[in-house]
């Protein structure tokens, strides 16, 4: 039994390391092999289903989502928050989560994105909102150079964050910033629309 949960947490450890491959470090370190076609192979290697998604409903993923995920399914603002600490289980939980999210977008077959879009619920435009009513009028008036030094503060503030840490939104902020600011200039200031078209999301 030891030695089964040993290859268990050996596994969760490689796989949350594989889900934050963006990462230019971590590119060069892990095997390419870990890249690509394993990281669509780690959700079934920890239990998680990771079929045919796209005859699926969005009230039948969701279902499958609390079934597999319930802490973070059960308070998904709170927990997925990025503030303080949490319990063992819930890590866990979340390691599995960003395993799970990886992999769809890795694979990127039909239904994928619709389990992706039911995963985020309404935690990106919630997050992107407060972030660009908070930097906006920075960027406006000093550039992104400037501005840049508050993205920190900023993503701490931000009330859920997703599965993702501030450094990574910190990131986002930056490779966004510029075209934020060309759309600012063009007269575009409702946070839902420079959300949309800078980020890629559907706020209303």
């Amino acid at each position: 039994m030891g030695k089964i949960l040993a290859v268990a947490f050996a596994v969760l450890a490689v796989a949350c390391a594989v889900a934050l491959a963006e990462q230019p470090k971590l590119h060069v370190t892990l095997p390419k092999s870990l890249r690509a076609k394993e990281v669509t192979r780690l959700p079934q290697r920890i239990g998680l289903p990771f079929g045919d998604f796209s005859k699926h409903t969005d009230a039948q993923i969701l279902a499958i989502l609390v079934k597999e995920f319930p802490i973070i399914s059960s308070n998904r603002s709170t927990l997925l928050s990025g503030k303080g600490t949490l319990p063992v289980t819930t890590q866990v939980e979340a390691v599995r989560w960003a395993i799970f999210a990886n992999a769809l977008k890795q694979r990127n077959a039909p239904g994928d994105a619709a389990v992706l879009r039911v995963m985020a619920g309404d935690w990106e435009c919630t997050a992107c909102e407060f972030a660009v009513g908070q930097i906006k009028g920075k960027i406006a008036d000093m550039g992104c150079a400037l501005a840049a030094g508050i993205f920190g503060q900023v993503c701490d503030a931000i009330p859920v964050i997703g599965p993702f840490t501030m450094p990574e939104c910190v990131a986002v902020l930056n490779w966004g910033c510029g075209q934020l600011l060309e759309d600012i200039e063009d007269g575009i200031t409702s946070d839902s629309q420079l959300c949309n078209m800078v980020f890629g999301l559907q706020c209303s």
